[in-house]
């Protein structure tokens, strides 16, 4: 089945905006998933997986700096895994669905996994500290990314979807320019654009001593055709300010956070919701109660072990998935003001 990079859910609702930030656009490269081991782009080309990993070997082995082992990348069961000296990475997908579309998957958030040798996972956050030298942090950040990237495309989805990237914050801070570059030649290795994908970043990110630099990053990456998430963003006074310079295309919120707002952060969300072209995601939803407060705050996403745990394979979701987005979908049908029972209320 073929797609826009657009989805067209993620047209934002606002028809007043003289220059929306999502537009449909003609001529985008389309996928036809074909199984775990093929790609095919509308031109017909069919790229079987292990060539794009010897491919990518062989422009690892040429570069200037590299880890051992040379050959990092292999297919092993039909899932690509990279190696970092001695530890093993490889991927994990979880679903971002609309909150008002059952059918609709907006994206997969791809998350790291890594093994030592004899089989023992290690944080990934530990992981990602580990690098000493400017030079093995954006290694192994591109390393990560590769094989996310394709893992993304070797997945079984019947129906592919943008794909969210975590990009460290010394990833951005040691690369000195032109942001982005070295990925899109492995995007459009595989047939994709910019464009299919999300770089995702921590807000403390863009709050910190380094913000300056990272904002330059995110730029570099907007321009290249990147869209932007901030992860987990504190809903305080001068939040919009922030956000305006970073020109985020997507807020992440955990919905804990939406339980616990108090009455200015809720006049600030509602802002955010009904008045901006920022697309907002509810993270962490677990519970029945925490969707029917995400949907209750009219959100665009929702993600969180609810609608599915992180998977290495993921499938359709089973009917009863639907039927939980559902459920959340039901309150957004309603103006903030106007939603029956409804636990929190908007101040405008």
């Amino acid at each position: 089945m073929c797609f826009s990079a657009y989805p067209s859910y993620f047209v934002k609702r606002f028809t007043t905006k003289p220059s929306p930030v999502y537009e449909k656009t003609e001529g985008e490269p389309l996928l036809v998933y074909q199984g775990p081991r093929h790609i095919q782009t509308n031109e017909e080309k069919a790229v079987p997986l292990t060539c794009l990993i010897d491919y990518f070997n062989d422009q690892i082995s040429q570069s200037e700096f590299r880890i051992l082992p040379d050959q990092p990348l292999a297919l092993r069961d039909g899932r690509v895994v990279g190696r970092f000296a001695t530890v093993l990475l490889t991927s994990a997908f979880q679903a971002v669905v609309g909150a008002r579309d059952p059918e609709c998957v907006i994206g997969h958030e791809a998350l790291l996994r890594a093994y030592m040798g004899n089989g023992q996972p290690i944080a990934p956050r530990a992981l990602l500290r580990a690098p000493r030298s400017p030079q093995a942090v954006v290694y192994l950040d591109r390393l990560c990314r590769m094989v996310h990237m394709l893992n993304y495309l070797a997945q079984r989805e019947s129906r592919p979807s943008l794909l969210f990237l975590n990009v460290g914050t010394e990833h951005l801070l040691r690369v000195p320019d032109n942001h982005g570059w070295y990925f899109e030649q492995v995007l459009q290795r595989c047939g994709l654009t910019p464009q299919h994908v999300v770089i995702d970043v921590h807000a403390s990110a863009i709050q910190d001593a380094h913000a300056g630099q990272v904002h330059t990053a995110l730029a570099n990456y907007r321009e290249r055709g990147y869209r932007v998430a901030i992860e987990d963003l504190d809903l305080a006074e001068g939040v919009f300010d922030l956000l305006w310079r970073v020109r985020a295309d997507i807020v992440k919120l955990d919905v804990r956070s939406l339980l616990r707002a108090d009455k200015s952060q809720r006049r600030r969300l509602h802002r955010l919701v009904e008045h901006t072209p920022i697309e907002i995601i509810a993270t962490g939803v677990e519970t029945s109660e925490q969707a029917r407060t995400a949907g209750a705050f009219n959100v665009d996403g929702l993600q969180g072990f609810y609608f599915g745990a992180p998977e290495a394979d993921p499938l359709e979701r089973p009917r009863e998935m639907a039927h939980r987005v559902l459920e959340a979908s039901a309150w957004a049908r309603f103006p903030p003001l106007a939603r029956p029972g409804a636990r929190l209320q908007f101040c405008c």
